[in-house]
């Protein structure tokens, strides 16, 4: 049992030392995609055009899905007895949406969760679909 553990613990060293190495890799591929961005973005490139439309629509997206992300989480806070309805209703009213009665029902508020749920997965692949867009337009 002991030597088991040893090599899983072992093991496990190893995966943190090599994912150790890959972050500053990825900062750097983000770096490099980032300038390369701006230099196709401020050339007679065509595709300038669309990856500015991008660029915007991904700023949206990081304001927008943690914000419904929020917003969910409180529902389902409220859901299980560790949130109020109140802060559910505050957070779905920032987001620009009305807190109808019913949402203070508890069907009405896991309906409401359920929503943004769903909204928020689709915003998400929504995301990785335009950040793969942006990866293909700048290195195809």
């Amino acid at each position: 049992m002991e030597t088991r553990l040893g090599a899983y613990t072992s093991a496990l060293a190893e995966v943190e030392r090599d994912l150790a190495e890959v972050g500053p890799a990825r900062e750097l591929y983000e770096e490099l995609l980032a300038r390369e961005e701006q230099r196709v973005a401020a050339s007679a490139d065509p595709r300038g055009a669309e990856l500015l439309e991008i660029g915007r629509l991904l700023a949206e997206l990081d304001v927008e899905l943690p914000a419904r992300e929020r917003a969910r989480a409180a529902g389902l806070a409220a859901l299980h007895g560790r949130g109020t309805v109140g802060e559910f209703v505050r957070q779905v009213e920032a987001l620009g949406l009305m807190a109808e009665d019913g949402i203070r029902g508890m069907s009405g508020l896991r309906h409401v969760a359920e929503q943004l749920e769903d909204r928020c997965r689709e915003l998400a692949r929504l995301r990785d679909r335009l950040r793969a867009r942006r990866e293909e337009l700048l290195l195809g």
